[in-house]
């Protein structure tokens, strides 16, 4: 794993890291999981932002996210301007 905090710098870092990495164009889909500590909208809501703004520059086609409970899942997606595509749930 790599050492980032999450952060919007660390995000584009990883992004550039990736695609440097295995010489694409693009990304085609990012799924966010962030610790369970961490799992509020207003945790996640820099992140997304961040995830959107690669979406508009066509670095990413589609945005995930994993281990949200319902609740949390309804609050990104009501608050998002890029909704995500994949929900992936370990449990």
């Amino acid at each position: 794993m790599l050492p980032f905090v999450l952060c919007n710098t660390s995000i584009l870092m990883l992004r550039v890291l990736v695609m440097g990495e295995v010489n694409v164009s693009f990304i085609e889909t990012v799924i966010l999981s962030v610790p369970d500590d961490l799992r509020t909208l207003e945790h996640i809501q820099p992140l997304w932002s961040a995830l959107e703004e690669q979406v508009s520059q066509q670095r990413v086609y589609s945005l995930g996210i994993s281990d949200l409970s319902k609740v949390q899942l309804e609050e990104l997606y009501d608050w998002a301007s890029v909704r995500f595509a994949v929900f992936y749930s370990y449990g």
